[in-house]
């Protein structure tokens, strides 16, 4: 390693490489038991969608992820969403199956969602797409380490003239 800065790079890309293998193993294990194109199609909620979120994955006919995304919704409110309708999108006619696990909490969501994208490398995913644990954080130009009791925060030691 060149510096402290890459080893702990490398740590957090273990670390989310970890998390993102946990929440699969999470998923596969805690939501709904796998809904078919055709019970997805009939009229009504999917059974165990409380309408208040979820994170979901659609698969094609070999169990790979075509898909993954959350809504605050119905799960199948996504499918007519004017912005971003899932039933217009390229992927649409490949699923065979979909997994869904409710959760209410955004934050929640987001960031299972994102590791589930990680583990899982869905094809059709845009934001964010495919990632590759390896090259996260590849992008960011290496830094210097501060020098020891260096102030790194950017904040100024001396505030006084910022209280009323």
């Amino acid at each position: 390693m060149e510096n402290k800065n890459d080893e702990l790079l490398e740590n957090c890309r273990s670390s989310i490489g970890n998390a993102a293998k946990a929440v699969a193993d999470f998923f596969k294990n805690s939501a709904t038991p796998s809904i078919t194109r055709d019970e997805f199609k009939m009229r009504g909620r999917l059974v165990g969608d409380r309408a208040d979120g979820a994170v979901y994955v659609y698969f094609d006919a070999q169990g790979d992820a075509v898909y993954v995304g959350e809504t605050g919704r119905h799960v199948k409110s996504r499918l007519h969403d004017q912005t971003s309708a899932h039933k217009n999108s390229i992927w649409w006619k490949k699923w065979a199956t979909m997994r869904f696990l409710p959760m209410r909490d955004k934050s929640d969501r987001l960031i299972m969602e994102t590791l589930l994208i990680t583990s899982l490398n869905p094809k059709h995913n845009v934001k964010p797409g495919q990632i590759n644990v390896a090259e996260i954080f590849k992008s960011m130009q290496p830094q210097p380490a501060p020098a020891a009791g260096s102030d790194v925060t950017g904040i100024s030691a001396n505030t006084a003239s910022d209280t009323p």
